[in-house]
């Protein structure tokens, strides 16, 4: 036993021990999550409110021609609806929540929401009989730089639906503490994804989960609802149908600046702090 655990030396761990029931505890599936419990499963969700940024929100036409901003999303109380929620990462097999997130085990992974489950269950919540599917958008595996194909079946759907929201990302194959992104690319195929579902249903709106900035000029002009939040945490889901539909009202603001391409970032390899006479001595270390 490490010193440090002595009872006699650190008072607190006879306190944590009893409540415990005496053990000492240690991380396995086999706790079945116990410490996520429901306020603090509520305190995700909360955070992640707060994290979601409005990068975007424009007007749209409406029934009769009449336009108003897309979001919130207007959900009727009775009748039918529908809403399709679009993309690999909408759905994931495995929700990814950061590089130093904490590994989900099955017990701990049936408290995630992903953005299908948490939308679906607010817009039935608010019409049940509303009809929320979920299409892969992209295909080829199940990590962005695999997701190399626009499912066609995916944007033909779009167009059936009362307003679509793409949900897009990256992930550890992206970029990590070891590897740095080599571009501000969506990895695969996900951005050609985005314009086409938008030129099928101009009421799209689109969610960027990513470690960062990512190239949005091929459609950001033509998205009239945008956002924006890094890896959100376990409750995503919830959070973001929060603000879809208006129950929050979006008050994240950016972390970094939002180059617009990459020909504005410094040379990979300039670590200058300060200005010299050949670099702008901004350094990579801030991308």
């Amino acid at each position: 036993m490490c010193s440090s655990d002595l009872e006699s030396e650190v008072p607190w761990v006879a306190r944590a021990r009893a409540e415990l029931g005496g053990t000492t505890w240690v991380n396995s599936d086999a706790n079945h999550a116990i410490t996520e419990t429901p306020q603090r499963l509520e305190q995700a969700r909360q955070s992640a409110d707060q994290s979601l940024v409005l990068l975007k929100n424009s007007p749209a036409a409406g029934p009769g021609g009449a336009r108003s901003p897309l979001l919130p999303l207007k959900i009727p109380h009775s009748g039918p609806y529908k809403l399709a929620v679009i993309g690999y990462y909408a759905h994931p097999q495995s929700l990814y929540l950061g590089g130093y997130s904490s590994i989900q085990a099955a017990s701990g992974a049936a408290n995630n929401v992903d953005s299908y489950q948490g939308l679906k269950a607010a817009v039935q919540a608010i019409d049940p009989q509303a009809q929320v599917d979920w299409y892969p958008g992209v295909t080829g595996g199940t990590t962005g730089s695999t997701l190399t194909t626009v499912d066609p079946a995916s944007v033909s759907a779009a167009k059936n639906y009362d307003a679509v929201v793409v949900v897009a990302g990256t992930d550890f194959t992206t970029g990590s503490e070891a590897n740095d992104r080599s571009s501000l690319a969506l990895p695969g195929a996900q951005a050609a994804m985005i314009s086409q579902v938008e030129a099928a249903n101009p009421h799209t709106v689109v969610y960027l989960e990513t470690m960062g900035e990512v190239d949005t000029s091929s459609f950001a002009g033509t998205s009239p609802a945008l956002l924006w939040s890094s890896y959100n945490g376990q409750r995503q889901g919830a959070a973001l149908a929060d603000v879809l539909l208006g129950r929050v009202s979006p008050s994240g603001h950016l972390p970094f600046t939002w180059y617009a391409d990459a020909s504005q970032l410094p040379a990979i390899t300039d670590y200058n702090i300060r200005p010299t006479a050949t670099t702008d001595g901004r350094t990579y270390q801030y991308f």
